[in-house]
């Protein structure tokens, strides 16, 4: 039997066996709660945008689709509107994450993850930017038009502009979002936020010791650039070139 019919079935006979029937919700809710699905309340703003949906059985995030994209040009970025408003459970916030796709392009999610939070009720936006920014783009349009005044007095000049337009028209492509509406842009996950609730200590020591300590960035892991002492006995005459940095993976 599967775990959805013995949960099913299971529910069915608590509810027979129940003196006070549960309301349907109360059911349902049974019925989630012992297979593990949250239910979240959604309102969308255009039906013939889908909602999130997992691509795949055993997928941990549900893909979500763009109902309109927007430039903004004051910030040099793009909006993308789901048309989609939530109300998330209590004690619940929901996480944006980019697809893997996303490495393929030009194209980065500035604020990644991000965070919706119970309290918000408005539309969800997933902002993006492009790795090649507006500025570059212009300098590198007046650098054309400057080697292009040039190339009226030189031939040779002429292979610069030319290679100057080429460089601008490949960052101008690579400047351009790469979905329209009804794609899927991004990510989204559900998980059980924990309060916090901070126990401070007066001494350092109170928090304890461990092995790392106070051990910083790389600590565990990075490379070491110092020279290492030869291993075994020193050989006279040997002028074999000493080494700096160590292979971590040698034997």
């Amino acid at each position: 039997m599967s775990k959805l019919a013995a949960v099913i079935a299971a529910s069915i006979v608590n509810y027979s066996n129940a003196a006070v029937k549960p309301s349907l919700e109360q059911f349902e809710k049974e019925i989630n709660d012992a297979l593990g699905v949250t239910s979240v309340k959604v309102w969308r703003e255009d039906k013939n945008i889908p909602l999130p949906v997992y691509g795949k059985e055993g997928d941990a995030c549900c893909d979500v689709y763009a109902k309109e994209i927007e430039y903004d040009e004051k910030r040099d970025r793009y909006i993308v509107h789901t048309g989609l408003h939530f109300a998330l459970p209590d004690e619940y916030e929901m996480e944006l994450r980019p697809r893997s796709s996303l490495t393929k392009t030009e194209v980065y999610m500035p604020n990644s993850p991000g965070t919706l939070d119970w309290g918000y009720r408005g539309e969800l936006l997933v902002i993006f930017k492009t790795r090649t920014s507006k500025a570059i783009l212009g300098c590198i349009n007046n650098m054309g038009k400057a080697f292009n005044y040039i190339a009226k007095r030189s031939t040779k000049e002429g292979a610069a502009i030319m290679q100057a337009r080429r460089c601008y028209d490949d960052c101008a492509d690579a400047n351009v979002i790469p979905y329209s509406v009804g794609d899927r842009i991004c990510q989204l996950v559900i998980r059980r936020r924990e309060l916090i609730q901070w126990d401070e200590v007066e001494t350092i020591e109170e928090l304890g010791t461990t092995e790392r300590g106070a051990g910083g960035f790389g600590h565990t892991g990075g490379m070491k650039t110092e020279e290492q002492p030869k291993e075994g006995p020193a050989i006279e005459g040997d002028e074999s070139p000493k080494v700096s940095g160590t292979n971590r993976f040698a034997k």
